[in-house]
């Protein structure tokens, strides 16, 4: 192992150069979400758009690929949301070849208290064909679900904070020139009188 280096064990993005597909490299255009890598397109109705596009790919090649809602203008009736995730079965860790192998296999080893609400079953939505299964567990009342690093935001708060402060004093600078100034103007009004 090389001396004075830090190895960072983290995802990043699966290709370095332009023309390879990026699992995490899904678009919507045309009221059609494309992902090149997974070979997925997917209509959507009309007026729908990407909320927010998914995080770095994991480890274990698990992605979650976007968040597509309605647009303000959207004129269907439904206002739900569709989030797009897929499992790259070259990287997963459990043995089935096919997600309803995997989607199996999940349930077989979830652990206790997880129930199963839904078992796996094959659903069509749009003309594609998907692997549904819903499974829960209980959740007491007061239980921490997640909990957000304050120190992320603290960062932008901290920036912001000195952005105001700078402008603030750009303020007060732009405020003595403009007494000065007036002054000056003054000044020269009443030179001008005499």
């Amino acid at each position: 192992m090389p001396t004075d280096v830090i190895l960072i064990n983290s995802a990043l993005p699966s290709a370095s150069d332009h023309s390879t597909p990026l699992p995490e490299g899904g678009t919507v255009r045309k009221d059609v979400y494309n992902n090149d890598y997974f070979g997925l397109s997917y209509a959507l109705p009309s007026g729908w758009f990407e909320k927010y596009k998914g995080p770095p790919p994991s480890e274990s090649g698990a992605y979650l690929l976007t968040l597509l809602r309605p647009g303000a203008n959207y004129k269907g009736g439904s206002k739900g949301t569709l989030l797009i995730t897929a499992q790259d079965m070259f990287f997963s860790p459990l043995p089935g070849h096919t997600a309803k192998e995997t989607i199996e296999q999940t349930k077989e080893t979830l652990q206790a208290e997880y129930k199963v609400e839904h078992a796996p079953s094959q659903v069509t939505v749009a003309n594609h064909a998907f692997t549904r299964f819903d499974y829960s567990s209980p959740v007491e009342e007061g239980t921490v679900l997640a909990q957000l690093d304050p120190s992320l935001y603290q960062a932008r708060v901290d920036s912001t904070s000195a952005d105001l402060l700078r402008a603030k004093a750009a303020l007060g600078q732009m405020e003595a020139v403009y007494r000065q100034t007036e002054r000056e103007w003054n000044r020269v009004q009443s030179l001008a009188r005499s």
